[in-house]
């Protein structure tokens, strides 16, 4: 047993120039400080981030008092303001929430005036995302009515709602579309209707790339939803006629339209609005180490960013304190870094597991090994923090802690070695 053992060693070493090689890692995260804690803000050190988006609001409606009309103005969401709320019943309510007890609700059984808007700057870009939620014992909007079910769940528009508007999406009797009032473009495309249900939050994000010209088949329309099945990516469109060459949109209602109905509710949370060249770009916590596996995610609200480093401040969604979670930058482009693992209130030490992907192999000997020679660690899956590969506690990292991990590593007794992690 114990020669296998030593022939593995002499194995590894053999091999180690070979396991020197950088591995290449598209947007990555190397480290985090600061305590993932709601409304904290962290650091998050990498590679290849690109450029940040212009954040226009993120609203979990908690500075909210139940039963209140939705504020605007100065102040009157978690971060940037709403602009204007319509004629109908637009509340903060406590019925259903996402992120700790507040939610904005809609009564339909008025007016289908019951949205709240966010001005936006003439953009050509845009990315927004939100969870929504309608109860077992509500109708949807327009559902059991004369005319039948017509709900835009978001209305982004040029300067009104003929002009560049576009339905983001619409849910009908039978079927769910992105369309627009507007016949010049005129955008239309149907999307799958199955994921709409009662009694489940459902996470939705979209991407709008304004085409060059009405005609010039350049734009995009991208449409994600997320639920117990994953992140799903419903539709990628990236030939759509979306926006007239002098246009750009101006507003986004949120809870756009929704047929008068009598009961009927409707409640959204964690709204997020991004605009601007890089409106894509985004920093997300999710439940899993694939970010397409997550059921559950959040978006931070990001106040710099470079290439190699953002700070963002923490937007705590659901997850609870203690919650194993993952860490994502999402560049410009849609590229998705690596999963960086993090407990929810909590700032992680690394030490061991140098990778941090929750084993301690022969890679994280390696690892540690090259970079106690002082080779550039940019390229590999290294997460740098004060502490990583010091595994015997003695503010250095060198060979003898690499040595220490690849003894961990092989299962050997670690009784009477240096190594200091319980």
């Amino acid at each position: 047993m114990l020669r296998n053992k030593t022939n593995k060693i002499k194995l590894i070493l053999f091999l180690i120039p070979t396991l020197l090689i950088p591995i290449f890692c598209n947007g990555q995260i190397t480290s985090i400080s600061g305590n993932i804690i709601d409304n904290n803000q962290i650091i998050i050190n990498g590679i290849d981030f690109g450029s940040g988006p212009t954040v226009e609001i993120f609203d979990d409606f908690e500075k909210g008092i139940n039963g209140d009309n939705i504020s605007t103005g100065t102040g009157s969401a978690k971060y940037g303001e709403w602009n204007v709320i319509g004629e109908g019943i637009e509340k903060y309510s406590d019925s259903y929430s996402v992120s700790g007890d507040l939610s904005f609700m809609a009564d339909y059984s008025t007016t289908w005036r019951n949205f709240i808007s966010k001005n936006l700057q003439n953009s050509r870009e845009i990315f927004f995302s939100w969870w929504q939620f309608v109860p077992t014992d509500s109708n949807w909007p327009g559902e059991n009515t004369t005319d039948g079910m017509n709900w835009k769940i978001m209305w982004v528009l040029g300067p009104d709602t003929t002009h560049n508007d576009i339905y983001s999406p619409v849910i009908l009797e039978t079927s769910a579309l992105f369309g627009s009032n507007d016949q010049s473009p005129g955008y239309h495309k149907y999307i799958d209707r199955n994921h709409f249900k009662k009694g489940e939050w459902l996470r939705q994000s979209v991407y709008f790339k304004g085409s060059t010209t009405s005609t010039s088949n350049d734009g995009k329309v991208y449409y994600w939803y997320t639920n117990e099945t994953g992140h799903n990516n419903e539709l990628a469109d990236n030939t759509a006629n979306n926006l007239k060459e002098s246009g750009g949109w101006s507003i986004l209602h949120v809870n756009g339209y929704g047929r008068q109905t009598p009961n009927c509710r409707t409640y959204m949370d964690d709204v997020y609005i991004a605009s601007g060249d890089n409106a894509r770009a985004r920093v997300e916590i999710g439940n899993s180490s694939n970010y397409n596996d997550c059921t559950n995610l959040v978006i931070l609200t990001p106040t710099s960013w470079s290439d190699t480093s953002i700070t963002a401040t923490i937007n705590q969604g659901s997850f609870q304190p203690g919650e194993q979670a993952y860490l994502y930058v999402i560049d410009s482009n849609g590229n998705i870094s690596n999963g960086y693992p993090i407990t929810i209130g909590q700032s992680s030490t690394i030490r061991a597991d140098v990778n941090q992907d929750n084993q301690i192999t022969s890679t994280d000997a390696m690892l540690t090994l090259r970079k106690s020679l002082n080779m550039d660690m940019s390229q590999t899956n290294w997460q740098d923090s004060p502490t990583t590969g010091d595994v015997n506690c003695d503010n250095t990292v060198n060979s003898t802690d690499a040595m220490l991990i690849l003894r961990k590593s092989l299962g050997l007794d670690m009784t009477g070695t240096g190594w200091c992690i319980n």
